[in-house]
């Protein structure tokens, strides 16, 4: 194993002017000068490749980048700024000013890294970056990266102006063949191969695909990879924005670039080339530009109760009904086939077998055969193999798992068969946190779950053949693929809700079906506890989900509605600390005093519910009334945990 270099060896390595000799540490599982490093995030899961330098479920810094005008990060005149990267890197987590252990955060540092050189090539510092490299940047460079910041990587990188420069060239000679496929189409590649910029920064910007439709040019099919089938509409409803909407900047993209800055700074001392004046303002923490230039975070619209407890009905169904005879269905298959656990691809002989539909109506699945719009389904659906009823079992699983553990995604995958602990009624999950303080590590804790959880952690668990030992529930072997990534683990639910016909909506216009997100049944979890059940406080509900405190909570809660879904329950909770006073309503007197005038009665109890939930409603629309956390740390029940304030003068 890899140790720490020991204080002789640290102020050797950080005096090293000439770059001699390279660090050492434990969270490293790459060499030193390996064009991609793997790094530790902290689940003590990564393994290594057989007969290659790759880890698996490890964070990954790719160093072998493609710069603007036609440069790499590997490029033999950048090795020195490239070096200097490295040791922010290595610093952030081992030097002596480290300031976190979080794999996440020193991913944000290098990806900032690298961002910052792009902008300095931008702007004509080409030159002193690789004589100077950092030691160039002035404070009239900071402030003008904070103007351009404000645009995201997009203005950072002059997206938007080297498209339409290049697009005028291409003009002026009457010739787009350069950047269009055969089908006539825009090729992303090609236009990013021709301007040198990231492809990702134009497939998906809207701004990009407004300046060549202005041109005149088609660009392909924008699908969503979230669902697993196009079938009633191109994209999901929960897509917060249009394409013909630039959306502003959010707060963490803006802290993740300016961190660089920070470090440069904070690490100046150990660098040869560290930020050379002493205050701009960023010594402390980027996070307060972060909240001065950036939005909140853009949350999609929570999914909807009666679309949540569909999908939660048919995936309960599913555990409990179906569950143990479908694996008990897929295990007499390999043991038919002498123990091989085949590929769902398999060219073998018996993969004919394996394909044909099984006996599922012994166990009364309910498959539909039209869509809504009358086009047929995939066959799959008609007469599903034994591995598409599995898949579907598994995204049922993972429903049920998700919107009763109120785990994250990744700490659902990071799951092992040892982490369920108890009996009936009384089981716990043990796992990660995965988020928390940067300057602390992932915390193993356990959590309760109902019965219900704990029968689809078994389930999963037998599929994988971990139950009761350390291994990763959601590894499956050859038979089916693993679920290491959020898209795959979207793949099965997609697949589930396909299967059971999950109603449709209109929105727009068109008849689209909700793809539930694995974060939407976290946040259903969360909107459920705090809305739904009166007896339970905001601490439990912290403490649950895994959150600093409870306006981080709160804050989350809030941020996960839409203003009109919000504001009706807020209107709810309201209503109900009025009638039953399970919370402190500041100005009480008056709020009641309002209520009464509006409606011309005497008492509150003659008022229908209905009709006073929507004139709360509006009081809260308005701003005259709103729901905060008390800052008392020692606060214990929910009737003290928050505070409802009414400011509002009635004549």
């Amino acid at each position: 194993m890899k140790k720490s270099l020991d204080r002789a060896q640290l102020i050797s390595f950080l005096d090293a002017p000439d770059f001699s000799e390279t660090p050492i540490a434990d969270w490293l599982l790459s060499d030193w000068h390996a064009p991609v490093w793997y790094i530790k995030r902290g689940f003590g899961k990564e393994e290594r490749v057989p007969g290659t330098d790759r880890w698996r479920r490890a964070n990954r810094i790719n160093w072998d980048v493609r710069l603007l005008k036609g440069r790499t990060l590997l490029d033999p005149e950048m090795a020195d700024l490239l070096e200097t990267i490295r040791r922010l890197v290595w610093l952030s987590r081992s030097g002596p000013s480290m300031f976190t252990s979080n794999a996440r955060v020193q991913l944000k540092l290098a990806h900032g890294a690298i961002a910052l050189i792009r902008w300095m090539i931008l702007r004509g510092l080409s030159e002193p970056l690789t004589m100077l490299r950092f030691g160039a940047l002035t404070v009239k460079h900071f402030e003008w990266f904070l103007e351009d910041v404000q645009r995201g990587l997009e203005g950072l990188l002059g997206v938007s102006e080297n498209i339409q420069a290049y697009l005028a060239d291409l003009e002026d000679n009457e010739d787009y063949s350069s950047i269009l496929n055969a089908d006539g189409l825009v090729s992303y590649q090609k236009l990013a191969d021709a301007t040198d910029l990231p492809m990702v920064h134009l497939a998906k910007s809207p701004a990009v695909r407004a300046i060549l439709e202005e041109s005149g040019l088609s660009m392909p099919r924008r699908n969503d990879r979230s669902a697993y089938t196009t079938e009633l509409v191109d994209l999901r409803i929960a897509n917060g924005w249009g394409d013909d909407v630039e959306p502003t900047v959010g707060k963490h993209t803006i802290y993740s670039l300016l961190l660089p800055w920070r470090e440069l700074f904070t690490q100046r001392p150990y660098l040869p080339d560290g930020i050379g004046f002493d205050a701009f303002g960023i010594e402390s923490s980027p996070s307060l530009y972060a909240e001065q230039l950036g939005r909140g975070t853009n949350r999609t619209p929570t999914i909807p109760y009666p679309i949540a407890l569909h999908y939660l009905n048919h995936a309960i169904k599913w555990v409990v009904e179906y569950g143990h005879e479908l694996v008990g269905y897929y295990f007499d298959l390999v043991d038919a086939t002498g123990g091989q656990r085949l590929s769902k691809y398999s060219g073998t002989a018996a993969f004919g077998k394996v394909r044909q539909p099984v006996a599922l109506d012994s166990l009364n699945i309910v498959r539909a055969h039209r869509y809504h719009t009358g086009v047929k389904h995939r066959t799959r659906r008609e007469s599903p193999s034994i591995f598409d009823a599995i898949d579907c079992l598994i995204g049922a699983c993972f429903l049920v798992l998700g919107a009763f553990s109120a785990r994250r995604v990744e700490e659902l995958v990071a799951l092992r068969g040892d982490g369920l602990v108890g009996e009936p009624g009384c089981y716990r999950l043990r796992f990660y946190l995965e988020k928390g303080s940067d300057y602390g590590p992932m915390q193993e804790v356990l959590r309760p779950i109902p019965d219900v959880g704990a029968q689809a952690f078994g389930l999963i668990a037998s599929l994988s053949g971990t139950a009761s030992t350390s291994g990763f529930i959601f590894r499956f072997g050859d038979a089916l693929r693993d679920i290491e990534g959020r898209h795959l683990i979207i793949n099965r639910m997609a697949q589930f809700a396909d299967m059971i016909e999950v109603p449709a909506q209109t929105v727009n216009d068109v008849l689209a079906r909700w793809y539930v997100q694995p974060h939407e049944l976290r946040r259903f979890f969360a909107m459920a506890f705090f809305w739904h059940r009166r007896d339970a406080s905001l601490d439990a509900l912290s403490w649950f989900m895994g959150h600093l405190n409870k306006e981080q909570t709160l804050r989350y809660i809030q941020e996960s509605m839409g203003g009109a879904e919000l504001f009706e329950e807020e209107a709810r909770f309201t209503m109900e600390a009025l009638r039953r006073h399970i919370a402190n309503v500041e100005n009480r007197e008056k709020l009641e005093a309002d209520v009464e005038r509006h409606f011309n009665v005497n008492r509150l109890e003659v008022i229908p519910d209905e009709d006073l939930q929507d004139y709360l409603e509006y009081l809260h629309e308005s701003g005259a009334l709103n729901i905060e956390v008390v800052a008392s740390p020692d606060v214990k029940s929910a009737g003290e945990a928050l505070i409802i304030r009414y400011q509002r003068e009635v004549a």
